[in-house]
Order: C-alpha cells, then sequence, then structure tokens
C-alpha cells in the first residue's frame, strides 16, 4: 500500500484536488496550505496540529474538518499507524450549500469534529471505499455523493475542536501568544516589534522561533490572516474590493492586490467571479 506523507518542497498554495488518501503521521518541518476542505479521520491514537493559532488534537474514530487555506502543521503523533485524508475542493464543497452556520465556523478557522459515538468502523469502511473509487476512476460520481451526504449529517453534531493544554512547551506558547495576538489584531498597523513585545522577546528571537514552526515570517502570517479575511468578504459579501481591502489593514488598495495575487495566483476581482455562481 502506497501511503503519503507531507512534502516539504511542495509549493505553497498548490491543489491537492479530490482526493481520499492514506497518510502517515509525520511532524511537518513547516506549515501546509491549500485551497480544499479537509476531512482527517484518524485511526488509532491522536494528532496534534499547530492550527492557525494554538494547537489541537485530533482524535481517533471522529471524522474532522477544516479549511486547507489556514495555516496547519502536524507537531506530535502518538501513532505510526496510516489515517485517511480527503481534500474537496473549495467550489465542489461551496456548491453543495451546507449550513451557513457550520460553513461560516470552517472559514473562521475552527477544527469541527463529529459528536457523535461508534462512528469509527463505519468511518473507516467509507474513507475507504472513497480511496478506491477515486485512485480506481470508477463510482466518483456515487463517491462524490456519499461524502456531500456525510457532510449533511454531520451538520446535526458536530463540535469544535478546542485547544489542547497539555502539548505546550514555553516555546510553543510564545508562538501561540504571538499568533493570537496577529489573528486579534492585524487590521491594525503592526511591526515585529510590537508582536515580539507580547511574548517580551527580541525582534529576531520572535521571528526566528516562529519562522521555525510555521516557515514564515512574523509579517507574512499578518499578511495571511488579512487575505484570509479578505476571501471571506469576497466569497459572502457583496462589499466593494476597496472598502474589503481597507477593513482588512492595508493602507492601499494597489498592496492588498499585489498581495493577495501573491498567496491565489489570481486577483480578487477574478477569485469573486470564479465563486459568484457557487455562493448566490
Amino acid at each position: 500500500m502506497d501511503y503519503k506523507s507531507f512534502n516539504i518542497d511542495r509549493e505553497e498554495l498548490q491543489p491537492y484536488g479530490l482526493t481520499c488518501e492514506r497518510w502517515l503521521p509525520r511532524i511537518m518541518a513547516r506549515t501546509d496550505r491549500h485551497n480544499e476542505i479537509e476531512l482527517n479521520l484518524i485511526r488509532r491514537g491522536s494528532v496534534s496540529y499547530f492550527f492557525r493559532d494554538r494547537i489541537v488534537t485530533v482524535p481517533s474514530g471522529k471524522l474532522a474538518i477544516f479549511w486547507g487555506l489556514i495555516p496547519h502543521k502536524v507537531i506530535a503523533h502518538d501513532t505510526e499507524d496510516y489515517y485517511f485524508v480527503c481534500t474537496i475542493p473549495l467550489s465542489m464543497f461551496l456548491n453543495w450549500r451546507l449550513s451557513e452556520s457550520m460553513v461560516k465556523k470552517i472559514f473562521a478557522g475552527e477544527i469541527l469534529v463529529d459528536g457523535s459515538e461508534c462512528l469509527g468502523t463505519f468511518e473507516e469502511f467509507m474513507f475507504s471505499q472513497w480511496e478506491h473509487d477515486f485512485s480506481s476512476n470508477t463510482n466518483r460520481l456515487a463517491s462524490i455523493l456519499e461524502i456531500k451526504a456525510r457532510l449533511l449529517r454531520f451538520e446535526s453534531q458536530y463540535t469544535i475542536l478546542s485547544e489542547n493544554p497539555l502539548s505546550s512547551s514555553p516555546t510553543h506558547t510564545k508562538i501561540e501568544k504571538m499568533t493570537l495576538f496577529i489573528a486579534q489584531n492585524y487590521r491594525e498597523i503592526l511591526t515585529v516589534k510590537e508582536i515580539s513585545d507580547v511574548v517580551g522577546v527580541t525582534p529576531d528571537h520572535a521571528n526566528a522561533i516562529f519562522k521555525k514552526t510555521f516557515g514564515h515570517s512574523l509579517m507574512r502570517q499578518v499578511m495571511i490572516e488579512r487575505i484570509n479575511h479578505a476571501q471571506r468578504a469576497l466569497l459572502f459579501t457583496d462589499d466593494p474590493i476597496y472598502s474589503i481591502a481597507m477593513d482588512c489593514g492595508f493602507s492601499s488598495i494597489s498592496c492588498f492586490n499585489t498581495a493577495f495575487r501573491n498567496l491565489n495566483n489570481c486577483s480578487p476581482s477574478d477569485y469573486r467571479k470564479s465563486h459568484h455562481n457557487i455562493t448566490d
């Protein structure tokens, strides 16, 4: 059986597409970002992610869902057994018109997990079936409809995965505080010194420990938060692009357009147009 693991050389935002595969839990040297909805099913043990501004642990036997565009990185695991990863293109996910409340929580950066009991064996069977159908290019439509149906059931029984207080180290605590500060203040004018002052270290040290974990600088994290905000606004509001840019914390429309294209390989207007018929 061919198992997948994170490729550190993969290009940021490179799409995975519609997939269902078996992954081995491995500590990731940097964060991953992709514009698909990701489903995880941990078969045994647990896997801990550094996810946006906190550490969360996905337990076994529970379907977990999050937006892959949010920076995420496996930092710990207590199993060597494979787990299932399913990725759903954003356009397909939006076209399913799932619960607005659930969708907004996912786009706000929450990891949702199934709140029901005793579904582990059933979930494993379904993921195995989807994996077979996608890899063999047979019954793809049936699997797509099954995934949609599974998420429709998920709407009424999910819970939000809470922070894991047992996973913190002094360095992780500093990183969590800085990422939380950025998440709460990205609309303001921020400097590395202001962010580093939150944890009482020098700007150089703050940038170094942050980059070691996320693979990018503190100021790039500020930009990512602003662009995440912009994407949500472009998808779910009719606000003018200039207003969205200013609301996200950009000082000019040209800076906003450059940053948006840098992370999405398209302009804000093209991004909105490409999803217009889906979010109506």
